[in-house]
C-alpha cells in the first residue's frame, strides 16, 4: 500500500541532500566572489543548519525557486568559465 506520509518524508529527504548539494556547487565551485554573496542573499543563508535545509525543502515554492536560481546562477557564471 502507497504511504503518502513516508513518501513526502524520502521526497524532503531528497530535497535537503540535493540543497547541500547546490550550496556546495556554488561555494566550491564557482569561483566568483559575487556569484558567492548573491547565492547567500537569495537562496542558502551563510552557514546554513540542518533546520534551514529542511525549511527550504519543505516548502514547495522556495524549494522551485532556489532550484530555478541554481539553473540561473549555473548559466550566468559557469558560462563565463567555460571560454
Amino acid at each position: 500500500m502507497f504511504d503518502v506520509r513516508k513518501e513526502r518524508e524520502k521526497k524532503i529527504a531528497l530535497r535537503v541532500e540535493m540543497l547541500k548539494q547546490m550550496n556546495k556547487y556554488v561555494l566550491e565551485h564557482i569561483y566568483d566572489e559575487s556569484a558567492h554573496m548573491s547565492w547567500l542573499m537569495v537562496a542558502i543563508p551563510d552557514a546554513p543548519t540542518e533546520d534551514d535545509f529542511l525549511d527550504i525543502a519543505e516548502d514547495d515554492e522556495e524549494w522551485a525557486d532556489i532550484c530555478e536560481y541554481f539553473g540561473k546562477t549555473l548559466k550566468r557564471y559557469e558560462s563565463k568559465r567555460m571560454v
